[in-house]
């Protein structure tokens, strides 16, 4: 009988990377990284704001440092959500945040349809009166994308 080429095969099959035992985990596949392409916004134009229709009784609104509109968000003092708009490069989109006006007046996490754009207040509000902008960052990110992040004003009040 002639076991040289089994006795080979399995040799060379030993040489090779163990399978793991039953009860140990497999180790999980890494995920792939977000895409190198950000969204994109653009300015809010009067006749996005109106046919928005953003609901609520009182406003917040993110300006970039050019002064250019980019997303508005609206709710009622003591609301149990805000509602905002930002046109990104897939059109418009509506995003929400919960608690209303008061939650939002100092930054908040709006999420919906995929998108969240999150405005995070950096300093003290700058000049006087009843509504003086603070100088904010918004991140728009968009599932599975690089997130994009502009600097401008977050304004609040009626």
């Amino acid at each position: 009988m002639r076991t040289g080429p089994i006795l080979l095969a399995l040799a060379l099959s030993a040489c090779g990377n163990p399978a793991p035992e039953p009860d140990q985990p497999r180790p999980s596949p890494t995920p792939a990284p977000p895409s190198s392409t950000a969204p994109t916004i653009a300015p809010l134009t009067a006749a996005d704001l109106d046919q928005a229709q953003v609901a609520g009784e009182l406003a917040c609104s993110f300006t970039d440092t050019s002064d250019r509109l980019l997303m508005i968000a609206r709710g009622d003092v003591g609301g149990r959500i805000a509602n905002a708009v930002l046109r990104t490069d897939q059109g418009m989109a509506r995003v929400t945040a919960p608690g209303g006006f008061n939650a939002i007046v100092h930054g908040a996490r709006f999420t919906g349809g995929g998108l969240t754009a999150s405005v995070a207040v950096t300093g003290p509000a700058t000049g006087g009166g009843e509504s003086p902008p603070m100088p904010a960052t918004l991140t728009v990110e968009r599932d599975g994308a690089a997130p994009l992040v502009t600097s401008g004003d977050w304004t609040c009040g009626p």
